[in-house]
């Protein structure tokens, strides 16, 4: 779709591939990935000291400093303002240009580090699109490999696909990894230049030949892997209804046919969380508050425009960040 496509082909948009076989239900072999590295590593290169301060602050607030580590209170506890304020406060703990500063390294010149920051940003906007389009969440600095020949980013480990992690007792909110580092490298222009429209032009293709998409999802969530039933058989909250195919497949058609993303995730978050009573909060969180230019789009028929601002809107939302697993490292 995005090869055949002359919007995304012309500028160089795809995504990186490796090969996958299955031998039985429960095992198969996966491709070794030559010259990559995990995310993580790649930006501590410079500075590997640096997350432990902000990784041992960012723990005491999830906890909200209590000994019983009970991380359900910080919805209940923590204000909108106080989260931004705490979030911003350890996110400035870290250099904020940790991420540029590996890849200026990885570059023999200035045109090839603007090569490697080029084909890292948007690499990074299509597995953005493609990860939330299929669900796939779970996406912390080690789930995502950095070739260290051209920069691509190149996703691993889809466990969490179709939305599971919403299913979590702390659900994923956000739509994809949109971090502090990741901004900083697309100065002086953030997340308005390269990486939304790259984002743009990758749901437009996608967008236009949906129906290819479904029809392949289609396959894999009416046979879903042992390990996924397992997951869900655990989970007192996920219910059988939960993992309906069809729901699964109505979820992932809703986006590509132009639905506001944040109402897309209140859906999943009510078939998930219904009888939980931080439901109001987390759906608080995703609507964000009038400042989001999320707001101010309808509920149905965005164009793909659209959709991605308000994508990139909820990815970079502080409030969102600020209550994130601490695993995921949110401020990096």
């Amino acid at each position: 779709t995005l090869i055949t496509n002359l919007e995304t082909s012309s500028r160089g948009l795809s995504i990186d591939t490796y090969a996958v076989v299955p031998l039985n239900t429960r095992s198969g072999l996966i491709a070794w990935v030559y010259d990559t590295i995990p995310l993580k590593q790649f930006i501590l290169k410079s500075d590997p000291e640096s997350l432990n301060e902000a990784d041992l602050e960012y723990q005491k607030w999830f906890y909200c400093n209590r000994v019983e580590k009970n991380p359900f209170l910080m919805y209940k506890m923590h204000s909108r303002e106080e989260t931004i304020q705490n979030f911003t406060r350890i996110k400035n703990i870290l250099p904020e240009g940790l991420l540029r500063n590996s890849v200026n390294r990885m570059a023999s010149s200035p045109e090839a580090f603007f090569y490697l920051r080029f084909q890292m940003l948007t690499s990074h906007a299509v597995l953005c699109i493609c990860h939330w389009l299929l669900g796939i969440g779970d996406r912390h600095l080690e789930n995502i490999l950095v070739s260290t020949k051209t920069g691509r980013f190149l996703g691993i480990d889809f466990g969490h696909a179709f939305d599971m992690a919403v299913a979590l007792p702390i659900p994923e909110l956000i739509p994809f990894r949109m971090t502090p580092q990741i901004e900083n490298l697309a100065a002086p222009l953030y997340i308005k230049g390269c990486l939304q429209e790259s984002m743009v032009y990758t749901l437009q293709a996608l967008r236009f030949n949906n129906q290819v998409l479904l029809n392949t999802m289609d396959v894999f969530i009416k046979e879903p892997t042992i390990l996924w039933l397992s997951k869900i058989c655990q989970k007192d909250h996920a219910s059988e209804e939960y993992w309906y195919p069809q729901n699964k497949i109505n979820t992932a058609r809703r986006k590509l046919e132009g639905d506001h993303p944040c109402h897309i995730l209140i859906s999943e978050l009510e078939s998930s969380h219904k009888n939980d009573p931080l439901l109001p909060y987390f759906t608080k969180l995703v609507l964000g508050v009038e400042e989001n230019i999320r707001t101010s789009y309808d509920e149905t028929n965005l164009t793909s425009r659209e959709q991605v601002q308000c994508l990139l809107d909820q990815a970079t939302d502080k409030h969102i960040l600020g209550k994130t697993y601490f695993g995921w490292h949110p401020f990096v």
